[in-house]
């Protein structure tokens, strides 16, 4: 999953309360470390969806709780878009 799709997946995610969210940022949960202790702290958008990009297990979870919701979630295909921008600028 590119960038701006886990993006896309976790604003559905708030907009269907799977994600809570406060002032633009979301909540998640953090386990400690020895820098930081564990609970629930509230991150960037950009923050959470650079590491839900990575994240499968993560999106798989996001994803079937919203067919639970009766909610489709179907990334954006951004392929044809990004292979233009990418023949513009060679």
């Amino acid at each position: 999953m590119i960038y701006i799709q886990a993006l896309e997946l976790l604003n559905v995610a708030v907009k269907h309360d799977l994600v809570g969210e406060r002032d633009g940022k979301v909540i998640v949960y953090r386990k400690g470390t020895s820098q930081s202790n564990e609970g629930f702290y509230l991150e960037e958008k950009d923050t959470v969806a650079k590491e839900l990009m990575k994240d499968e297990k993560g999106q798989t979870t996001l994803i079937q709780a919203l067919k639970e919701k009766g909610v489709d979630f179907v990334p954006t295909d951004y392929s044809t878009s990004l292979g233009i921008i990418q023949d513009m600028i060679k």
